[in-house]
Formats: C-alpha cells, structure tokens, sequence
C-alpha cells in the first residue's frame, strides 16, 4: 500500500512537470491544456496520497492494539 501510495504521487508530480516544462512552448501548449495529462496527474496525486493516508491510518491502529 505504501509503495503504490508513493509510486502515484511521484507519476502524479511527473505529469504535473512535463506539462509545467512543455507548457512554454506554443505549439504544445494548447495540446497539452486539451488533454487529461493535468487532471490524471491530480487524481494519481489525489489517489498515493489517499493510499499513503490508509496506510498510516492502518499503521496507528495496529501500534495501538497491539499495545
């Protein structure tokens, strides 16, 4: 769960920075505004640390019933 969590957000950022990089050229622009690269990269954002968060959700309870 962690290692999924975190894989998403790092392809999640890496969306974000090629379209930040590409964003300055002109020809690119328009095609990359058009496309699902910005809202994918949100939700693969959205969904690592949603993952993220269960797992240390699950990590605090565990610590706590075991103890």
């Amino acid at each position: 769960m962690k290692l999924a969590g975190l894989v998403l957000v790092v392809v999640g950022l890496a969306g974000l920075t090629i379209r930040i990089i590409l964003y300055n050229y002109r020809d690119v622009a328009g095609t990359i505004e058009g496309s699902l690269l910005t809202p994918l990269a949100h939700l693969a954002i959205a969904a690592g640390a949603a993952l993220l968060a269960l797992h240390f959700v699950y990590r605090v309870l565990r610590h706590v019933l075991h103890h």
